[in-house]
Parts: structure tokens; sequence; C-alpha cells
């Protein structure tokens, strides 16, 4: 009961928090990032997705791609992507999985970077019991 209670309260969260994000972002593309699941216990495999939202942009177009795990790691990805087709609108996902050893709140950071400059970036944080 108290589970279901804290899932629902989580994801409610998740909802207003990507309301709140598409009214503050107008016409711009925007970064969101998912944990699946938000709760679980020690060892835990989750499913870490991040969207682009929004319209696509020239400078939202094939991002280098890092995520900032708990264990204060890092890892990265570059695509070598085709030049920026004009009229190009479709947003990428952007997935990692890792796997939480230890307990507590744990927060992964994504960043997308675009010649050593960070044009995005949104962390969530992970309860491990």
């Amino acid at each position: 009961m108290i589970r279901d209670f804290v899932l629902s309260f989580l994801l409610s969260a998740c909802l207003l928090a990507g309301a709140v994000a598409m009214l503050t972002n107008e016409g711009r593309p925007f970064l969101t990032l998912k944990a699946t699941p938000a709760v679980a216990i020690s060892p835990a495999r989750i499913l870490f997705r991040a969207y682009i939202e929004g319209p696509m942009t020239e400078e939202w177009y094939c991002p280098k791609v890092e995520w900032i795990w708990p264990d204060a790691t890092s890892s990265s990805e570059e695509s070598d992507c085709t030049p920026w087709p004009e009229g190009r609108d479709d947003a990428p996902r952007i997935w990692s999985r890792y796997v939480m050893l230890g307990s507590g709140d744990q927060t992964v950071t994504v960043e997308l970077s675009k010649s050593k400059r960070v044009f995005a970036q949104k962390s969530i944080t992970v309860i491990v019991h």
C-alpha cells in the first residue's frame, strides 16, 4: 500500500515536471530524463532514457552525450552524423542501462554538448533500498 502510494506520487511528480517544462520551453527543444524503475531493491538494473522534446534544431542535432553516474564515474558517446538536414523535426531518444549496487538516493546526470559547450543537462534521483 505504501509502495503504491510512493509510485503514484513519483509518477505524478514526473508528469507535473514534464508539463512545467513544456510550458517554460515554448517552441524550443528541451531535455527530459526518465528512470525505470524509479524505486528499486539493490542490486537494481535501472534503464535511464533521455529525450529531446520539442522541435529539433541544428544546435540539438547529434550532440555528445555524457552520463555521470552516482559512483562519480562517467560514460560518453558521440555519433558520426550526417550534416544537419533542413526540415528535420524528429527527436532522438538516448538511453543507457546501469546497475546500482548501493542503497539510498542515487542521482544520475545526463549532459548534451557540442564543441565542449554543455547546452543541456538533466538529473534524476533513483531510490534504492
